[in-house]
C-alpha cells in the first residue's frame, strides 16, 4: 500500500506496526490518550501517601484517632482502593493488646471503622509484655464514590490493664505510613 501525506496532513496507507521503533514517543501522545479501556481492569490509576512521626497513645479500650490519615478522590465510584497502613507499636505493659483498625469518611461524613468492630483487623494485633513490634494491615475497599474519601488509623487496648499501648513508637524518630491506591475495575 502506498503512503500519503494529504494536504491536510493526513497520513494514510501506514499499516498496525508499519512505523519502525521510536517514531512515536511520549512527547507525540496526547493528554488523555489512554483511556480506561485501554489501561484495562487492575491498573493503578493514582497513589496517595502520608506519614506521622507523632505519638499516639492510649489506655482505653475506646477507640482513638491517630495522627495518620489520608485522603483520595476515586475517579469513577466502582473503583476499589487498596488501603496500607505500616508502622511500629508498644505495648508497654504486662499483657497489653493493641489493636490497629482503619475508618473511613466520605466528603467529610461520619467515620465507619471498616474492620471488626472491637478488635479491628487481626492482622495488626500487638500482643505481649512491654513487645515493641512492627505492624501492618493491607486490605481492599470499595467506597462507590467519586467524592473525597479520607482514610484514618486508630488504636485501641483490647486487654491488659498495665500503661498504654503506642502507634507509633518515638516521638520524632519512627514513622508510621499509610498508602492508597486507586485500583481500576
Amino acid at each position: 500500500m502506498t503512503i500519503t501525506i494529504n494536504g491536510n496532513g493526513t497520513v494514510t496507507g501506514v499499516s498496525v506496526g508499519g512505523l519502525p521503533d521510536g517514531i512515536v514517543d511520549t512527547d507525540m501522545i496526547a493528554a488523555g490518550a489512554v483511556t480506561a479501556p485501554k489501561r484495562g481492569a487492575g491498573a493503578i490509576l493514582q497513589v496517595q501517601a502520608a506519614k506521622t512521626n507523632s505519638r499516639t497513645e492510649m489506655s482505653s479500650t475506646t477507640w482513638a484517632a491517630t495522627n495518620l490519615n489520608c485522603n483520595i478522590t476515586p475517579a469513577t465510584s466502582s473503583n476499589r482502593v487498596i488501603v496500607q497502613v505500616t508502622g511500629d507499636c508498644n505495648t508497654n505493659g504486662v499483657n497489653n493488646d493493641l489493636v490497629l483498625t482503619v475508618f473511613r469518611s466520605i466528603d467529610g461524613g461520619t467515620y465507619n471503622n471498616l474492620g471488626n468492630g472491637t478488635y479491628g483487623f487481626q492482622s495488626a494485633r500487638c500482643v505481649g509484655s512491654r513487645l515493641h513490634s512492627a505492624v501492618s494491615i493491607q486490605f481492599i475497599d470499595e467506597p462507590n464514590t467519586t467524592d473525597q474519601v479520607n482514610y484514618k488509623v486508630y488504636i485501641a487496648r483490647a486487654s491488659g490493664s498495665d500503661g498504654n499501648v503506642e502507634f507509633p513508637v518515638s516521638n520524632g524518630y519512627s514513622y508510621a505510613y499509610i498508602h492508597l491506591l486507586e485500583l481500576a475495575t
